[in-house]
């Protein structure tokens, strides 16, 4: 074998491997859910839209950035997390890949007599099932626990109140590597 053959082999291996090793390296994921406030009692359902990325420390551990915008009634809270996801196995096309998932998330907003400021710890896992060998349906159930602060501005002042929250969420979304 003539040796220029064989440096371009050995080349195009080499970028071909490092191109290999880069991929599935993100992730994009997104989702929206309805969910009902368990803890405290009477709050108005909530729709959630989330999107978060990730950046893969490892090929099944990842760290995780979010941005959600919720509409409660007649509000509107718009919040960011910060978290870690842990896959149980590389997936592939066909795979059916559970995981875990953790998240601190901090967020604010209210309406135009109300501020609401939040923080929540939210805990869980789930399953990807892959349609490509990087797009996956992801199902997650999470258990949210956390805080909220709320200050009520009337013509006689404002009035402040601070709850503990909990809720069980079950969320149904795409996710995308690369």
């Amino acid at each position: 074998m003539n040796k220029k053959y064989l440096i371009a082999a050995i080349l195009a291996t080499a970028v071909s491997s490092n191109a290999f090793a880069e991929e599935k390296k993100n992730e994009i994921s997104a989702f929206v859910y309805a969910n009902k406030q368990i803890d405290p009692a009477g709050q108005d359902p909530m729709v959630t839209v989330y999107a978060s990325y990730g950046r893969f420390l490892t090929e099944r551990i990842g760290i995780t950035g979010s941005v959600n915008v919720t509409k409660a009634g007649g509000f509107t809270l718009g919040g960011v997390g910060v978290g870690g996801k842990y896959y149980f196995k590389v997936g592939q096309k066909g795979d059916f890949v559970p995981f875990v998932v953790a998240e601190l998330q901090f967020g604010l907003g209210g309406d135009d007599t109300t501020d609401i400021y939040y923080t929540n710890l939210a805990a869980g896992g789930g399953a990807s099932l892959f349609i490509t060998e990087t797009a996956s349906i992801d199902g997650r159930l999470v258990y949210q626990v956390g805080s909220q602060s709320v200050t009520t501005y009337t013509g006689f002042g404002s009035y402040d109140s601070t709850a503990s929250t909990s809720a069980v969420l079950l969320t149904l979304g795409l996710t995308q590597r690369f």
